[in-house]
């Protein structure tokens, strides 16, 4: 009863923010976002990941970041609810007043080569952004997305995300057949792969110097497939802007057969996203256990 009641006064407060411009909905959601933010106990692992990424910082820097990052977070939430108005870019040279797009060739590339294509991103910057702007690009990008467990705000969710993201894919057991096929058919797929993986397929990967279980899924594909692998990341910028960043075709590991070393390749990707995280600590999302890994 008290979640239905939760999610009925959820699906209110969408329609009222959503009427609310984007500068002051943003400044309110941001600074929410730094006073709740820290009062919640995820504050705590959040605080726990950045003393193992960052040993030599001080407490003062860390809870800083925290702050910052509940700020991005809260952020996220309200500019979701507005996410096309974020979108209104020139194609062609991918400059827009409220997102830009390094490197939009690359996603012309993509649209037109007539091939199979994986993106992979991580949750830093406003991650939502990114399917969004393929869509803008004509680039039908197959993203895989993680449901709310309760049924009503799963259902609130997608039909909200419907309207601005096409080709919503829900990560559940066997949807790496899905993707695949979607890849036979020289589709696009986006995946997010900075998340703790407890699958029984995880690959051990160095992250921060410290061992992490990582899903070998991007790699995988990759091996299969032999299509080209981009890497994609938001960046959030002062005035309620934003950068995507599409990186060139990552030029993935390969073992002594020419293939695609499937271990090596994520770690490889781990790599590249640690170093987006060490670029801008304060736009990553930490509130997940990274380093708890299962032997």
């Amino acid at each position: 009863m008290l979640l239905a009641i939760a999610a009925f006064l959820t699906g209110l407060l969408i329609k009222f923010f959503s009427l609310m411009p984007n500068q002051p909905l943003g400044a309110v959601a941001g600074w929410l976002g730094r006073k709740l933010g820290p009062l919640f106990p995820r504050n705590k692992v959040a605080i726990e990941n950045l003393r193992l990424a960052f040993p030599d910082k001080s407490d003062k820097w860390r809870r800083e970041i925290c702050r910052s990052m509940w700020e991005n977070l809260f952020r996220n939430l309200t500019e979701s609810i507005k996410i096309s108005e974020f979108c209104d870019f020139d194609v062609a040279t991918g400059k827009g007043e409220l997102l830009s797009v390094i490197n939009a060739q690359h996603a012309l590339t993509l649209r037109e080569d007539g091939k199979a294509g994986i993106i992979f991103t991580a949750h830093t910057g406003n991650w939502e952004l990114l399917p969004v702007a393929a869509a803008k690009f004509g680039l039908l990008v197959s993203s895989l997305y993680r449901p709310p467990s309760f049924t009503y705000f799963a259902r609130l969710i997608k039909t909200h995300r419907a309207r601005t993201m096409p080709n919503l894919v829900a990560s559940r057991p066997g949807v790496a057949f899905e993707l695949a096929t979607i890849l036979d058919r020289c589709g696009h797929v986006g995946v997010l792969v900075d998340q703790k993986y407890t699958s029984r397929s995880r690959v051990r990967v160095s992250f921060f110097d410290h061992p992490a279980d990582a899903n070998p899924l991007v790699a995988k594909l990759a091996r299969r497939f032999e299509c080209p692998v981009h890497g994609a990341r938001v960046i959030r910028k002062p005035g309620g802007r934003h950068t995507l960043e599409l990186t060139g075709p990552v030029e993935l590991v390969r073992d002594e057969s020419g293939e695609i070393d499937v271990e090596a390749a994520t770690a490889q990707i781990a790599k590249i996203v640690e170093s987006w995280v060490r670029e801008h600590p304060d736009q990553w999302l930490w509130i997940h256990r990274r380093w708890k890994v299962d032997y």
